[in-house]
């Protein structure tokens, strides 16, 4: 991967309807961080990490509330994150979901490096900031921690209260807050932000567990990063990545997809040509791939597929596969199945 770190608009926009809530002039923060309105309100946008990480310290400092990351943290609905959520709330437990959550951060945002590890049987989640310098941004950390926390709180429906908690800025000040709003004693100046889970409440079942969604979600999250991480970053990797995002739920069109890229509808079209494709052969070529690769990996049953691939039934995906290969995609999986 290539460029400077990325995050998705999720949290800004929390951020900003705080700020606004609260009273405060969000154009003017706004304008601090170099961001508008528009492009924080963007859906599955994607903006510099370091933006994100000044937009959160100039929202405390114009609201005066040294505490508003933790605060913002608090409101934080898991949904926010896309289909990373999706991954961990259909987990069968917390453990579970905090290790899918790990696996897939990248698509969350790729400033950061997620681990999970067990000591003495209790879960260990870890947080890395590739950017040492990001470490000054308190606001953002908190916000990550209360998010995080109250988010597994939520899907084990009772607090999470955390053995530990540790924050990757130094603290001279009154800790009483934060352990109170975190649930847990908190260590700072550490070298990344983490929390220690007993084995416990690791193996807590979650209350939207399904099985189902789980294997279906988690193929969709799979082809997102080998998407993202690929090494061949271009106009049509782009739309390609964005493409994976609107697929599942049939929102992949082209003046959906502009809009992202912030061209016009025109240009997406005009620039896949000069790439020797029209768009109906590009989707058309991205769906192909991604179902010779589901049946292949034999995790999700047909109509699974044919949702993921953006078919409202399971005919239209039969039908689409016959024109691609000639053959019905359960001779397919047959024959995949056979050779593997």
């Amino acid at each position: 991967m290539s460029g400077k770190p990325k995050i998705g608009t999720w949290a800004a926009w929390r951020a900003m309807t705080a700020v606004h809530n609260a009273g405060g002039d969000t154009s003017t923060v706004l304008k601090q961080a170099g961001l508008t309105e528009d492009i924080v309100s963007q859906t599955n946008h994607r903006i510099d990490y370091r933006q994100n990480l000044q937009f959160f310290e100039a929202c405390a400092t114009h609201l005066q509330n040294p505490h508003f990351g933790l605060d913002v943290g608090n409101e934080l609905d898991i949904l926010d994150i896309g289909p990373v959520a999706f991954c961990m709330a259909s987990s069968a437990n917390l453990g579970d979901g905090i290790k899918n959550y790990a696996k897939f951060s990248q698509l969350v945002t790729d400033g950061t490096v997620c681990t999970v590890h067990t000591v003495d049987g209790n879960l260990v989640f870890e947080r890395f900031l590739l950017d040492k310098e990001s470490t000054k941004f308190r606001q953002f950390s908190d916000f990550v921690a209360s998010g995080f926390i109250k988010s597994m709180s939520d899907l084990i429906a009772e607090p999470l209260a955390p053995m530990s908690i540790y924050l990757p800025y130094e603290h001279s000040g009154p800790v009483e807050r934060y352990e109170q709003m975190l649930g847990g004693p908190v260590t700072f100046g550490v070298d990344k932000l983490g929390l220690v889970v007993s084995a416990q409440k690791a193996q807590m079942p979650l209350r939207s567990r399904d099985d189902s969604l789980r294997r279906a979600i988690h193929a969709h999250c799979e082809s997102l990063l080998e998407s993202l991480t690929s090494k061949s970053i271009g106009f049509t990797r782009e739309v390609e990545r964005i493409a994976l995002e609107l697929l599942p739920s049939n929102r992949a069109k082209t003046k959906i997809i502009a809009e992202k890229l912030q061209i016009s509808e025109r240009t997406l079209l005009r620039r896949l040509a000069s790439e020797g494709q029209t768009y109906s052969e590009f989707i058309d070529n991205l769906r192909h791939g991604l179902a010779l690769k589901y049946l292949e990996q034999n995790r999700l049953n047909l109509k699974e597929i044919a949702l993921m691939l953006g078919y409202s039934n399971q005919s239209g995906f039969n039908t689409a596969f016959k024109r691609w290969t000639g053959k019905t995609p359960k001779k397919v999986r047959k024959k995949l199945s056979k050779r593997l």
